[in-house]
């Protein structure tokens, strides 16, 4: 009987230990950073501090054109953080830049 007992009670720290190794080692910490540029601002996002996107331009737009202030290159980071968590395309619309650029005006 004790030896069953010591059995089932080291599966069930071998799992526990495999579950919280599992969370631990899979956790997603994005970092915005939001800087200066010549022309405006950009911004980078990063993964566990490591460099993920670099941002010096507004995206789904044309041309090449910085964003406009520290606040809207906050919040088209923001966005894309945002999707990066729910494990969709990180990539921003025109129409999702545009709202921006029109709120932080």
């Amino acid at each position: 009987m004790t030896k069953k007992i010591f059995i089932i009670s080291s599966i069930a720290l071998l799992i526990g230990i495999g579950v919280f190794s599992f969370f631990r080692f899979n956790e997603k910490d994005y970092t915005i950073k939001v800087y200066q540029v010549e022309n405006g601002w950009g911004y980078d996002i990063l993964l566990n501090k490591k460099a993920l996107i670099h941002q010096e331009i507004i995206p789904a737009i044309a041309g090449q054109q910085a964003f406009p202030n520290k606040k809207s290159a906050k919040a088209a980071a923001s966005l894309v953080v945002e999707k990066l968590e729910k494990n969709k395309i990180p990539g921003l619309s025109a129409e999702e830049v545009g709202e921006i650029l029109e709120k932080y005006r």
